[in-house]
């Protein structure tokens, strides 16, 4: 994952101003709002940190030998599901218990192939992007109660068309939202009208 420079503010609304904390992306808040998972360079590659506001990131998530982002915590907030590159591989979609500081690489859990994970409401379910059937489409992938796959992936929603596919041709767009029962995700139209204006009559088609 190449690095961008990016810089995190935190805004108190009440005051109407913003800090700047830290030269990371924001990945998901805890249901408590108390801290926030961000992503970011490490001591080894791009990795995922625990945040509390005031306090200096606190790595969680960091292998010298892959990229981790895109980190989701389950609504229980014991796992966090999250996005791992190797080597410039196929994205893997792997899940660790959250403790609140680093979790070794030897309790990350390879859940199936695919990027962008969320968790179902009921956290039984991971819901994530694939190209596997040749386009991105939506799938997902059954867990068991310690976050292990069961079964193999279902398709949810499959986005063939060629003029509006899944958030375009830039895969850094592609957002998912789960709720109870609605699953809210966005398009990008990559091909358009072509028009001709004829300043005697106006535009036509």
């Amino acid at each position: 994952m190449s690095a961008v420079a990016v810089a995190l503010h935190v805004a108190d609304l009440a005051a109407c101003s913003a800090r700047l904390h830290s030269a990371q992306r924001v990945w998901d808040w805890s249901a408590d709002g108390s801290f926030f998972l961000t992503g970011g360079p490490t001591p080894a590659r791009w990795g995922v940190s625990l945040n509390r506001p005031g306090a200096k990131p606190v790595p969680i998530l960091a292998d010298a030998e892959r990229d981790v982002y895109n980190a989701r915590l389950s609504h229980d907030g014991r796992w966090v599901a999250f996005s791992s590159v190797q080597n410039r591989q196929r994205s893997q979609i792997c899940i660790a218990p959250f403790r609140g500081e680093a979790v070794p690489v030897s309790e990350w859990i390879t859940v199936t192939e695919g990027d962008k994970p969320r968790f179902s409401v009921d956290d039984r379910l991971v819901l994530f992007v694939s190209d596997r059937d040749g386009s991105r489409c939506i799938w997902r992938q059954r867990l068991t109660g310690d976050m292990h796959p069961q079964g193999v992936a279902e398709e949810v929603i499959h986005l063939h068309s060629p003029r509006v596919p899944f958030a375009g041709a830039d895969n850094s767009f592609v957002e998912l939202t789960v709720g109870r029962g609605e699953l809210i995700f966005n398009q990008g139209e990559t091909t358009g009208n072509i028009w001709m204006l004829d300043p005697r009559e106006g535009p036509r088609k």
